[in-house]
C-alpha cells in the first residue's frame, strides 16, 4: 500500500492555508521550504490583492514558463479554526479565476504545528 500522499510537481502548485479571522497563508512548493526561506505569504479574501491575486501571478509564471496557466495546481488547506466560509471564499477565487485543478485537503502535520493549532 501507498503512503496516501500524491506527487505533485512543486513548481505547478499553490497551497493556501485557511485559519480564522478570514487569515489566508500561502506558499508554493513544499511547506519546509517555504519556510526555510521565509517565503509564506499572509493574504486574505480581498479583491484586488488576496487569494485571487496570488492565483493570477502564480498562472502568469506559469504561462510564461511552460506555456500553459491551466498547469496550477491550487491546494485548499483549512486549519481548525477556519470556517465552512472561508473554505467557499476560497473555492469561489479558483472558479473566478478559472483554475482547473484544485483540491482541499488536510494540512499535514507540520503546517499545523507552525501556524500552532491543534
Amino acid at each position: 500500500m501507498g503512503s496516501g500522499r500524491i506527487d505533485i510537481p512543486e513548481s505547478k502548485t499553490l497551497t493556501v492555508l485557511l485559519d480564522e479571522n478570514n487569515e489566508v497563508f500561502a506558499y508554493e512548493g513544499q511547506f519546509e521550504i517555504a519556510v526555510q526561506n521565509r517565503k509564506i505569504i499572509q493574504t486574505g479574501y480581498h479583491v484586488v490583492d488576496g487569494i485571487g491575486k496570488l492565483i493570477r501571478e502564480k498562472q502568469k509564471v506559469l504561462s510564461q514558463t511552460n506555456g500553459n496557466k491551466d498547469e496550477l495546481i491550487y491546494l485548499i488547506k483549512p486549519l481548525k479554526k477556519s470556517s465552512y466560509g472561508n473554505v467557499i471564499d476560497a473555492l469561489d477565487e479558483a472558479l473566478i479565476n478559472d483554475v482547473k485543478k484544485y483540491l482541499i485537503v488536510e494540512p499535514d502535520k507540520d503546517e499545523i504545528k507552525h501556524f500552532n493549532k491543534s
